[in-house]
């Protein structure tokens, strides 16, 4: 009998037995009745990736999002549902948002999904195109949409599969979400999804329910990416994260406290007391280092504690192998976790604050010794995974002895047929005189391994399975019937087996609300000692919450950890409701752009618990963080750089709250200058003026009341409190903190009509080297505007820049600074020197001789708007470039002839500006 496979066969079993193996495996079954299979097949010849802020995260998520919105008056009402495969726990969330669908994308970025389930209906081609659709491809072109058939978003149906799976703590949620139509229909048709789709049944009352409201920092998708929350955008993708927010306090030893991490920081509380507790852990921590080193090293056996939250998705599956490797797998793992709860209690016993009490109670309950006391009577005690081909052992002795007398029975006939085959290739292989040793494989049973052998032919009453290498793998006959033997042992054994643990499991399930309890405090101690870590390491201090913004010797803390061997400079920040705007000049390269985005990442750090990179910090709780950061235009938007500009400035300003943080990097920089001056100036004048009430309410979490269960479809997403004019005071008065930078010098005259505005600049000291003007960075923020002059020049010399332009451009400055440009060219024949003007008809010999040249000169026209157009092109990718462009100008030189080289010497610019209007008026008329 020849064994040997083929390589197709050898695949196709391959891919069969990795599914038999993985206990998260699912196969899809009837998901006709589910998706939209046309509109899928449309979406995914139509993905757009195109944009290029666009958030392309490449995780391991496991996360399942659906979303529906509301349609004519209730457009803008979101309802979301969503649930993690590896942690099931039900999140619900239905969001009143604007025409710009900021919470709902922002929400979906915290989640991180990797499949999003929509209507199909919103992809009628009757019907209007949804812009969130539109949005969510544009912003997320990573995750996939999948259009689910309309009648599977239904309130009822949601709400009824949710009373029968919420666990007994979840209970109380039904009457706050009763009548949250979209969240429930969202809920309808993730549940239907995954019981269709996933094949994932959750065991009745064991699924625990998350109905999240306010209460969270809003930041906007962009600005997270332009802050560099998550990733860095200057390094691949490789270093990217490490060079980022989220890489720099990322210390976390396990992973649902890495994605509550990353989480904290794309939506940070806004709760008070929260974060203070968590300022006060980290206190504890970081006066107590060996108990952080402690907990760090007891957290480690926690790695996979989200995965005891699947226990409620367990099922007596119709295929018994499978069913048995989940539910064994589940009671391993639960067992290893619960065994490490009185370690983890003792270390937090010994962390004395308030600020640990409710995981010491969490800890100290009685439910966890009660489930591992159930575990222990049904689990063989020291079952522990290891090797792949060592699982296979532990699921067939995975059920304690006694507990049942025909698990007992086959179990006993399994080892005696084990030991049959252990003497039958003993004598085998003395028989025929070759070193064959016995192995086994999940996938080819027990067999002979034969090394270091070149045999053309087995020997007589082998068979070969197949050769790798130097390695022969042989079998016989009569293996392979005591193979077949153990297989059909094995699946009565595993059948009786799965059927113990399953009611074992389905009893534990009951405690679900025990289990969820347990995770959050292994999330919390996580954090906590991960943000210790890096506030020792980095010798940050601890920030305290006021009405104002007071940082003393404050730097980037990612700017500090990627430079490691390079003093950072450190600077101061204040901000109050008396003085609100600041506006910061100074050259290109001071650290204008890196001083604003220390504020805001500042701020970020500050609401998720974390200490602060600074000498001393006074922060105002902040519930919006805006941004204007970026030079580019939007291809798939159709709008240029200046159009996106005022994109952004509109959706500031239409969300700004009295609490909100804005930073703005040289805004109307993609326009005329003079243009961009005034549009500029307009919009600060907008923002100075802008004034409110501290909504204090919003930074408290307050119970939904029964008239805020009903559906609101009102689109104004400000955080404002409708209060009487009598009931204002002073000290509510609020206004945003804005921080901007620009290089137009009107701005600065701000500061005399406006007594909220303060000026600011980056220090410069300017240099004389060679004769040419050298600037020196100092990166320290100074009172009042810059007085430096010409430093785009200055800057130009630093560059290496062609000296013959450089000479140019200081020859026009002084009058571009009294006149435009244009008046400048207007009124230079009676400004220049009297030998270097050449008037057109100033004598014949110049007349012939501009005739003779005028085909050089339109030759010349082409040659400069092509190394125009170079110039443009190389500038916009990189300075590196520079050396192109010389080489450019050189070759344009060299083609001159000495005739036309003499009379662009010896010619004034209006001159040659006439020469060309000349040429190309003959041109036209010929």
């Amino acid at each position: 009998m020849n064994v040997v496979q083929n390589k197709k066969a050898t695949k196709r079993k391959s891919r069969e037995y990795r599914g038999f193996i993985n206990f998260d495996f699912r196969q899809e079954a009837n998901p006709e009745k589910i998706i939209n299979h046309q509109v899928l097949n449309e979406l995914n010849s139509t993905a757009n990736n195109s944009n290029q802020n666009a958030i392309r995260e490449n995780s391991s998520s496991s996360v399942i999002l659906s979303l529906t919105e509301g349609r004519g008056q209730a457009r803008g009402e979101v309802g979301i549902a969503a649930l993690d495969i590896q942690s099931p726990v039900l999140i619900l969330c239905q969001l009143s948002d604007g025409i710009h669908y900021t919470d709902a994308l922002n929400k979906i970025q915290v989640l991180n999904p990797t499949k999003i389930l929509i209507p199909d209906t919103i992809f009628d081609t009757s019907a209007s195109s949804s812009k969130l659709v539109y949005l969510i491809r544009d912003i997320f072109p990573n995750i996939q949409l999948i259009p689910v058939q309309r009648r599977h978003f239904n309130d009822k149906s949601g709400f009824e599969q949710i009373s029968t799976l919420c666990s007994q703590k979840s209970f109380n949620l039904l009457q706050i979400i009763a009548r949250k139509y979209y969240c429930l229909s969202s809920a309808g048709a993730l549940l239907s999804y995954l019981k269709n789709v996933s094949l994932m049944n959750f065991a009745a009352k064991c699924l625990k329910i998350d109905y999240q409201t306010k209460g969270g920092m809003m930041i906007d998708t962009q600005t997270s990416v332009k802050l560099e929350l998550l990733y860095s955008l200057n390094f691949d993708s490789r270093s990217a994260k490490k060079l980022s927010l989220y890489g720099l306090l990322n210390k976390c030893e396990t992973s649902v406290g890495q994605r509550h991490l990353r989480a904290n920081i794309l939506e940070p509380s806004c709760d008070i007391e929260v974060i203070s507790k968590r300022h006060e852990q980290i206190k504890i921590f970081i006066e107590n280092e060996t108990l952080q080193t402690e907990m760090k090293e007891i957290l480690q056996k926690f790695k996979s504690a989200e995965s005891l939250l699947k226990v409620s998705c367990i099922s007596a599956d119709n295929d018994p192998q499978k069913a048995l490797q989940f539910n064994i797998h589940l009671a391993l793992l639960m067992k290893n976790i619960l065994e490490a709860v009185n370690p983890l209690a003792l270390v937090v016993s010994k962390l004395v604050s308030e600020a640990f009490e409710d995981a010491r109670r969490v800890l100290s309950s009685k439910i966890f010794g009660d489930i591992l006391k159930q575990l222990d009577t049904v689990i063989q005690p020291n079952i522990h995974e290891n090797r792949l081909a060592q699982k296979q052992f532990q699921y067939i002795y995975a059920v304690k002895t006694g507990v049942n007398q025909t698990v007992d029975f086959l179990r006993q006939l399994y080892s005696e047929t084990v030991d049959e085959i252990r003497i039958h290739i003993a004598n085998v292989t003395e028989i025929s005189g070759i070193p064959a040793k016995m192995i086994f494989t999940p996938k080819l049973g027990y067999h002979l391994l034969l090394k270091d052998a070149n045999l053309v032919t087995p020997p007589a009453n082998f068979e070969l399975i197949h050769r790798k290498g130097n390695n022969t793998y042989l079998t016989t006959p009569r293996l392979m019937a005591m193979n077949d033997k153990i297989r059909l042992i094995e699946i009565d054994l595993m059948r009786l087996s799965s059927s113990l643990i399953y009611e074992m499991l389905l009893d534990i399930a009951k405690e679900i609300d025990a289990i969820y309890c347990l995770i959050g405090v292994i999330i919390e101690m996580d954090i906590a000692q991960s943000l210790a870590e890096v506030a020792m390491q980095e010798n940050y201090c601890c920030p305290v919450f006021s009405k104002i913004m007071r940082l003393e010797d404050a730097y980037h803390p990612v700017l500090q950890s990627s430079h490691r061997n390079i003093d950072i400079i450190k600077n101061n920040v204040i901000a109050t409701p008396q003085y609100n705007f600041y506006l910061i000049t100074g050259p290109n390269m001071s650290g204008k752009t890196i001083y604003i985005k220390m504020v805001a990442v500042i701020q970020v750090m500050a609401q998720i618990g974390s200490f602060v990179p600074a000498k001393s910090a006074t922060i105002r709780m902040c519930d919006k963080i805006f941004s204007r950061l970026g030079f580019q235009d939007s291809l798939e938007q159709n709008a240029s750089s200046f159009t996106v500009e005022l994109r952004d400035m509109e959706y500031i300003y239409s969300n700004l709250t009295p609490n909100s943080l804005v930073i703005i990097d040289e805004l109307c920089r993609s326009t005329a200058p003079n243009e961009g001056e005034v549009l500029c100036y307009a919009f600060c004048e907008k923002l100075l003026n802008f004034i409110g009430v501290s909504n204090d309410d919003y930074f408290k979490i307050i119970p939904e009341s029964e008239d805020d269960n009903m559906n609101s479809t009102h689109k104004n997403t400000s955080r404002s409190l409708e209060i009487k004019a009598a009931d204002i005071k002073l000290k509510d008065i609020a206004r945003p903190f804005i921080y901007m930078t620009t290089h137009f010098d009107e701005l600065s005259k701000l500061a005399e009509n406006f007594n909220n505005t303060v000026n600011l600049h980056m220090l410069v000291q300017s240099k004389m080297i060679d004769k040419k003007m050298r600037l020196d960075f100092k990166y320290k923020i100074q009172p009042g505007p810059s007085t430096l002059k010409s430093y785009g020049l200055a800057l130009a010399n630093s560059a290496r820049f062609p000296s013959t332009l450089i000479d140019r451009a200081e020859e026009l400055l002084p009058n571009v600074c009294e006149q435009s440009l244009l008046d400048l060219i207007k009124s230079s024949e009676n400004n220049n020197h009297k030998g270097r003007n050449v008037t057109l008809n100033k004598t014949s010999s110049n007349e012939s001789s501009v005739e003779d040249l005028s085909d050089e000169i339109l030759d010349l026209e082409r040659d400069v708007i092509d190394l125009y157009s170079h110039i443009l092109l190389h500038m916009s990718i990189s300075t590196g470039s520079i050396e192109f462009i010389n080489i450019k100008l050189r070759e344009l030189i060299d083609n001159m002839t000495p005739n036309l080289r003499k009379l662009l010497k010896e010619s004034s610019l209006d001159s040659i500006i006439g020469i060309l209007n000349m040429s190309s008026s003959r041109d036209e008329s010929s």
